[in-house]
């Protein structure tokens, strides 16, 4: 009777992860959840038109631990604007100081002492990934920064 509860159970496991590898490989209802949700956003699958570009200059004003402040001059224009519903979440999740113009970032995110703070996000009209947004710390320099 063991041996036969054992068996049943190591078949539903099996059975278990081969559904979970099924579904995350297909285009299945879990797929498209996850897509939208959790998993990073896959720029070349949003049209041109419904993605909003943004990028401003971070200097680095102090530094605790593993967090940087840094200093993030126009951050206020790129989390107001009407098109960003979730402007106040990344606010929110960058400690945003509105009187000082500062954020808080890990300091290993950041490439030098000036950079380029980017932040990409879908317009909600889009098809896919509407309202996500991502953002990434390239150089100072670079022209055309993709996100990693």
């Amino acid at each position: 009777m063991v041996k036969q509860s054992k068996i049943f159970l190591v078949i539903v496991i099996v059975i278990f992860i081969v559904g979970i590898v099924y579904a995350i490989n297909s285009e299945t209802l879990l797929n498209s959840i996850l897509r939208e949700t959790i998993l990073p956003v896959e720029w070349e699958k949003v049209h041109p038109r419904e993605i909003v570009k943004n990028s401003i200059p971070i200097t680095i004003i102090e530094e605790k631990n593993d967090i940087c402040m840094v200093k993030a001059l126009k951050f206020d224009a790129i989390i107001d604007h009407k098109f960003f519903i979730k402007g106040n979440e990344l606010a929110s999740k960058l400690n945003h100081d509105r009187e000082n113009q500062t954020i808080e970032i890990k300091c290993d995110q950041l490439v030098e002492e000036k950079s380029r703070f980017n932040v990409w996000y879908v317009t909600d009209d889009s098809l896919v990934y509407a309202e996500r947004y991502e953002y990434f710390i390239s150089s100072w320099n670079v022209t055309d920064p993709h996100p990693p």
